[in-house]
């Protein structure tokens, strides 16, 4: 019933532009099945990966807003999908769902740092994620450079052990 909701013909004419397909009908449909904590790794992987797919879609459209709002529920399957999946199988379904999601979250965070994180757990659990190795190399780039900055006018101010501290950090 959910996939025919994502499919639904007259739901997706209704879609803003750039959605492909019913995504919100399909997660909605299962959600109260999901809420009741059955472990069944198809369903969770299933909607996580709608989730994925919709921000994905949104990413086209530029409406990083909405991709923000759609991590918080998208956190609950995560959270239910994780315990039934083993780090670093990255040729799994679910995995490849988990490091996508958590891909997505590096992605919308506001600091670098935490994206980072966010791209290392995409990394451990499908190592073979070359968009979360790619956004990784970023992110820490710009923690480094903000660190490099931070020293600068640590050592500007005369404050060089705080400025050695941040270097070494």
């Amino acid at each position: 019933e959910a996939e025919a909701m994502v499919e639904d013909s007259e739901a997706i004419a209704d879609l803003p532009k750039g959605v492909r397909l019913n995504f919100q009908g399909g997660i909605y449909h299962l959600m109260d099945f999901v809420a009741l904590g059955v472990p069944i790794p198809r369903v969770l992987r299933t909607v996580l990966g709608w989730y994925n797919y919709w921000c994905q879609d949104l990413y086209v459209s530029s409406d990083l807003p909405q991709i923000k709002k759609l991590m918080g529920p998208a956190r609950k399957v995560v959270g239910a999908l994780m315990p039934l999946c083993t780090k670093a199988r990255g040729h799994t379904a679910e995995n490849q769902a988990l490091s996508q999601h958590f891909l997505l979250r590096g992605f919308t965070g506001e600091d670098p740092a935490d994206s980072v994180s966010q791209y290392e757990t995409a990394l451990e659990w499908n190592p073979a994620n070359d968009n979360a190795k790619e956004l990784l190399g970023s992110a820490a780039d710009a923690v480094l450079l903000k660190q490099v900055k931070e020293a600068v006018e640590q050592s500007d101010k005369k404050n060089f052990k705080e400025a050695h501290e941040i270097l070494d950090s």
